[in-house]
């Protein structure tokens, strides 16, 4: 499948709806209507093997996986449009290295996606260079451009929200609109770091926010203006995933998940996510998050905040095998 093929994939209205859906901080500003669907949906597309393939196969099979969890995302039905944001950001969690880390096959896939869908520019980058060569990431991909210095530079202006008082990254104001690009893994201090943990590299002080398994910080930093108004869409990379030892890459306790998982409810993706993670602590032996005293609370506090849905009877997760 080529890119053409997998743009002509998806329904018109999938394509225009990633952009002409508001971001969360937007549509909390509007009563739910009947016809909205689900409250929060998360896709989950497996594909057996993902993990052990390379080259050609390995980049179609990201572009069949993120076809078919967008299709089934479904379109969005809000009237309000994004309003010329055609500038757009993959923040990517590269801190682990490979493969603990988004790789840029997935990363090629989601940014030609988002440029036939209507961006403009589309930028993949994490807080360093560095970071990112360590991750397998040269200096750009087809439809992205990476962090091109050792450092991408934060604002003069303070945000703030909370106890959180932060810069924000210069690459993170450059877009009009943010993807949250992660993976699914445990975290020693926050429990789990999938879609919202990942956003501590959006600001320049995430050494601060760490204590009490960084509730409710991880939260307010989702709720930082330059976040709140940018963030629509989360994507996991789930190739190999992780239930203990994180953040750094711990091969004794990874996993080939074979997967991609996709949601416009970053909540709600951290709420699937650390369901996922649990249950192979479970089948490992392992002790709960709770038990391990870990447990993200910050899920509950980000829910409560407005910044997307943590209840889980009011998620619906979509499976898809390829």
């Amino acid at each position: 499948m080529n890119r053409r093929s997998f743009v002509r994939s998806l329904s018109a209205a999938t394509a225009v709806g990633l952009f002409n859906a508001p971001c969360r901080g937007e549509a909390e500003k509007r009563p739910p209507t009947a016809s909205d669907g689900p409250p929060s949906r998360v896709v989950i597309v497996r594909r057996p093997g993902l993990s052990e393939l390379t080259g050609k196969a390995k980049a179609d099979a990201y572009q069949a996986a993120l076809s078919a969890a967008l299709s089934a995302l479904g379109p969005d039905s809000s009237a309000h449009a994004l309003a010329g944001r055609r500038t757009v950001g993959l923040k990517l969690n590269c801190l682990a290295g490979r493969p603990l880390s988004p790789c840029q096959e997935l990363a090629e896939a989601l940014a030609s996606l988002l440029r036939d869908s209507g961006a403009r520019e589309v930028t993949a980058w994490e807080r360093s260079r560095r970071e990112l060569t360590r991750a397998g990431f040269g200096t750009g991909g087809a439809g992205f451009a990476t962090t091109a210095t050792d450092a991408v530079g934060y604002s003069r202006e303070l945000f703030e929200q909370g106890a959180v008082g932060s810069l924000v990254s210069s690459a993170l104001l450059h877009t009009d609109a943010l993807v949250s690009v992660g993976v699914i893994k445990d975290h020693d201090l926050s429990g789990i770091s999938c879609s919202l943990k990942n956003l501590y590299g959006v600001i320049h002080n995430p050494n601060k926010y760490h204590g009490n398994n960084c509730d409710p910080y991880v939260a307010e930093v989702a709720m930082l203006a330059p976040v709140r108004e940018r963030l629509c869409l989360t994507v996991l990379d789930g190739a190999v995933a992780q239930c203990h030892g994180g953040p750094s890459y711990k091969p004794a306790w990874a996993w080939n998940f074979d997967g991609v998982l996709v949601s416009r409810d970053p909540v709600a993706a951290d709420r699937i996510g650390h369901e996922m993670i649990e249950a192979r602590r479970a089948a490992r032996g392992l002790p709960s998050l709770a038990e391990a005293n870990r447990r993200p609370s910050w899920i509950e506090t980000a829910g409560r905040m407005g910044v997307g849905e943590h209840r889980r009877d009011a998620i619906e997760v979509r499976e898809v095998t390829l």
